[in-house]
């Protein structure tokens, strides 16, 4: 219901660090709801109600503009400070880390993430993809019982000698043909933005869905492939 009005969330919490860990969990939700997620953490002793009743609504409002942080960046910071230098413990954040950037919908920005979490843990951005692309199949084996997931997640993790065979236009036309073949009848959900019909001049989303043979062909139309290829080729 709140995408419908904002893209942006920003979550205010108290000192308590512990209150804090115990509520990231919920912070998933949102962000696997594709909405772009701020927390803002007030003073020691204070929350947002003692905060906002000794100080004015536009000391309040400046104190959250100037505070809000990234809630991915937020969160690996967080647990960070608590592993020191213990291994097995750093581990362990670093799969609830990719947990976390693993459930946002959009692929560009679980890049960014990825790339930003490797430099603050001083990880090889190679090694939180693929824990990333582990985390994505298990998800999408409870989605599709009984599906080729790793046909329709290939591994991301591509070496550096490998980059020009797997761009090949050959290899590109059989994995379209297999995903046609092995999902053509599966459902693609996605979310639109629609005219609110209750609201003059407003917006709200709406879930869709569209099948897998459907949404390649609609991709392949809409980006003319076809007509450059005749053009270039003898046929």
């Amino acid at each position: 219901m709140i995408g419908r009005y904002t893209k942006n969330v920003t979550v205010l919490y108290d000192g308590d660090a512990a209150g804090i860990k115990a509520s990231l969990r919920g912070i998933d939700l949102i962000l696997e709801e594709g909405l772009n997620v701020k927390v803002v953490l007030f003073p020691d002793g204070d929350d947002p109600d003692s905060y906002s009743r000794r100080h004015g609504s536009a000391q309040v409002a400046e104190f959250i503009r100037d505070n809000a942080k990234d809630f991915v960046v937020f969160k690996a910071s967080l647990l960070l400070s608590e592993v020191s230098n213990d291994p097995v413990r750093k581990a362990g954040l670093i799969r609830d880390v990719v947990e976390t950037i693993a459930k946002i919908p959009d692929p560009i920005i679980r890049s960014v993430y990825i790339k930003q979490c490797a430099t603050l843990m001083e990880m090889e951005e190679q090694v939180l993809i693929s824990e990333m692309n582990k985390t994505r199949r298990q998800v999408l084996k409870k989605e599709m019982p009984g599906g080729d997931v790793d046909e329709l997640l290939p591994d991301i993790l591509i070496q550096h000698s490998q980059r020009e065979e797997v761009l090949t236009a050959e290899i590109q036309e059989r994995n379209v043909i297999r995903l046609l073949l092995n999902f053509g009848s599966h459902d693609i959900h996605f979310d639109a933005e629609v005219d609110d019909p209750n609201t003059e001049g407003g917006k709200m989303h709406q879930l869709h869905a569209m099948k897998v043979c459907n949404y390649i062909v609609t991709e392949i139309a809409h980006d003319d492939i076809l007509s450059r290829i005749k053009h270039l080729t003898p046929f």
